[in-house]
């Protein structure tokens, strides 16, 4: 493979820049890496492993002409886990990818990384805004492999022609090596009322022991790469949500900014997690433009974009534009908490097995029959307390979710009701109160009124269950009663709900 530049050094100036952007251990291929960096959390910061509730999967595949005439193709293979503790306000997130960059058939970097990241709720933080401080880290290993023979240089020619026999006049004697890193991060972050990460601020550092990358016998260590990434919502309401996202990465003397938007808008009312569309675009301050899209059904999703160069200085690196896509699977992972409910019950049934001590003591005939009914009486008429995470279900089920000015409740909050009923079940003698609330929005009159039917409507979902309705009281108070200021989405989104309360019966 020949390339004609008429200046040796030229040529293997750009060689060798594009041969370094490929070696770190942090597998980045280019100077600046996947656009969607989002989808690449080992890539970008470890700690983002699992922030939500979904387990990720993922193929990526980025390929950048350069301006020797040469191309860097990356392959990437991206799998995440959450696990989900007993703890609703803790969760891990585990992560783990495989790679290949390679540069025509000059350069070959294979191997992957492994990570893990511990998420955990900051206290006293409610609403639907919940805060999360989440730390990780990484590890990998990569197999470097160059091969010299494939570089032809102007000592090859003679007289001006092309002689393939000739020395190339260059000697790396470190052809073939293997090369570990690590890497840390933490992430501040705030969630919305559909559990999705809407603000963040987050740091990450790779290449820590600084792993020696040199081609010759002279030892280079590697400096350390780290970087910095914040994320802002400037709107969001129930079908749409806009973001302004940053980030900033130093290694060396390199620096580089990306500054843009990011808009997400939720194509279907009844299922917004699960079928979307995003469209992002950011400003590379090493001038290029990135532009992203992204579109989920189900479970799968596709996701592809480009860096378009704006000035001649990038195409050295890039050539005009480069390509990017990404296929995967999202899927929601839920937390189990049945076989708990059924060692609470067993103690239940040892307690019926009293009545059989006290008919063996036949002799004070009247005491027993005065101790039974009130034993038998108190059992009727009081459930035991409820536990604090019967309480959370409790707080959890108020926030149930309704169409938009309807009475209509969605899916989504079906599984936290059908907790409820469970709930209910297991307190065979206690009432529940629902007491609908509504935002500031709208007329006084019809927020009243909605605010009863959104109750009402809780209850016929309980009684549809097999809740005796006699056991339901419902009532409304509009917006008389929020319980922060109707000032922003987010406490719009707190006022609107349907406070519930056990109690012994009427």
């Amino acid at each position: 493979m020949q390339l004609k530049y008429t200046n040796k050094y030229v040529k293997i100036g750009i060689f060798l820049s594009i041969v370094l952007s490929v070696i770190s251990p942090k597998a980045h291929s280019q100077e600046y890496p996947f656009a969607q960096y989002h989808l690449t959390p080992l890539m970008t910061n470890p700690a983002t492993l699992g922030q939500s509730n979904q387990m990720q999967g993922l193929l990526h595949y980025r390929y950048q002409p350069t301006g020797s005439g040469e191309a860097i193709q990356s392959s990437l293979i991206d799998f995440s886990y959450p696990i989900l503790l007993k703890n609703a306000k803790h969760r891990i997130g585990l992560g783990a990818s495989l790679g290949q960059d390679k540069v025509t058939d000059f350069f070959q970097s294979t191997g992957g990384n492994i990570g893990a990241a511990y998420h955990f709720r900051i206290k006293g933080n409610e609403g639907a805004n919940k805060t999360y401080l989440q730390v990780g880290f990484q590890t990998g290993f990569y197999q470097k492999s160059l091969n010299p023979n494939g570089l032809s240089t102007t000592s090859q020619y003679v007289n001006g022609v092309f002689d393939a026999s000739q020395s190339n006049g260059e000697n790396y004697t470190r052809q073939n090596f293997m090369i570990w890193n690590a890497g840390a991060g933490a992430q501040l972050s705030q969630e919305n009322s559909f559990g999705e990460v809407v603000n963040y601020v987050g740091f990450s550092t790779q290449n820590i022991n600084r792993p020696n990358v040199a081609l010759s016998g002279i030892e280079a260590k590697f400096p350390t790469f780290w970087q910095l990434t914040a994320g802002v919502k400037i709107y969001e309401n129930e079908s749409f949500r806009l973001s302004g996202t940053t980030r900033y990465q130093h290694q060396a003397t390199n620096n580089l900014v990306n500054i843009g938007v990011l808009g997400k808008m939720r194509l279907d009312k009844n299922d917004p997690l699960n079928h979307s569309l995003q469209a992002g675009l950011w400003y590379n301050t090493n001038k290029a433009i990135s532009v992203g899209l992204e579109y989920q059904k189900g479970v799968f999703f596709v996701a592809g974009a480009t860096d378009i160069a704006i000035s001649e200085s990038t195409t050295v690196w890039q050539n005009n534009a480069t390509g990017q896509l990404h296929i995967g699977i999202r899927k929601n992972i839920k937390r189990k908490e049945k076989p708990k409910d059924e060692i609470k019950e067993e103690p239940k049934e040892e307690k019926k097995e009293e009545p059989k001590e006290e008919e063996k003591k036949e002799e004070p005939k009247v005491e027993e029959k005065k101790e039974e009914p009130k034993v038998e009486e108190k059992k009727e008429e009081k459930d035991p307390p409820l536990t604090k995470k019967e309480e959370e279900i409790l707080e959890k089920a108020s926030h149930v979710l309704f169409e938009t000015s309807k009475s209509i409740i969605r899916p989504e909050s079906f599984s936290i009701l059908n907790e409820l009923v469970e709930l209910l079940n297991k307190y065979p003698n206690s009432v529940i109160h629902l007491v609908g609330h509504t935002d500031s929005d709208g007329a006084d009159d019809k927020n009243l009124k909605l605010s009863q039917e959104r109750s009402a409507s809780v209850k016929a979902y309980l009684a549809q269950k097999g809740i005796n309705a006699d056991r339901i009281t419902t009532d409304g108070k509009g917006e008389s009663e929020p319980v922060t200021a109707n000032d922003t989405p987010q406490n719009k989104a707190k006022n609107r709900r349907v406070d519930m309360k056990l109690t012994g019966k009427k």
